[in-house]
């Protein structure tokens, strides 16, 4: 999928959505879930053009690893209740384990040139705000993967 926040890039975009389930209702309006979206896809084009050297900054992705991002949506059936997953994953620079913890804290910024550090924060906000949980995970392939896990409105 081309998106005008990739268009240009350099950057493989992947969406998929498993649609076996129905997509609930959930607490957040179309808004709050398109500022979640862009937030997290914002963050993780930075941050792919961070580790390419784009911003200035050093570092290659080299040749056998292509900057991608990966979208999947999903619905799940739980005893607790119906719930919506959203994950975001890159294969960019990832987050030092150290500051697992505070990515999700207004102002934190791992050395992007531009922003305030807040779109990460304000993912966290809107979607605890709903009922529902998000994480922060590193991956074994480098980069990080966002889990989003929301309630479905009963």
């Amino acid at each position: 999928a081309e998106l005008p926040l990739f268009e240009g890039a350099g950057i493989d975009l992947i969406l998929t959505v498993d649609l076996s389930r129905p997509l609930p209702p959930v607490a957040l309006s179309t808004g709050d879930l398109s500022r979640i979206l862009h937030n997290l896809l914002t963050n993780a084009r930075e941050a792919l053009l961070i580790q390419s050297g784009a911003f200035g900054e050093s570092g290659a992705l080299g040749a056998e690893r292509e900057p991608t991002v990966v979208v999947h949506l999903s619905a799940h059936r739980h005893r607790t209740g119906d719930r919506i997953h959203l994950r975001v994953q890159d294969n960019g620079p990832g987050v030092p384990a150290e500051h697992l913890e505070h990515v999700f804290d207004g102002g934190f910024s791992l050395g992007k040139p531009q922003g305030l550090g807040l779109g990460l924060a304000v993912v966290h906000d809107r979607v605890t705000g709903a009922g529902g949980r998000i994480t922060c995970l590193p991956r074994d392939a480098g980069g990080v993967r966002f889990e989003i896990t929301l309630p479905a409105l009963p």
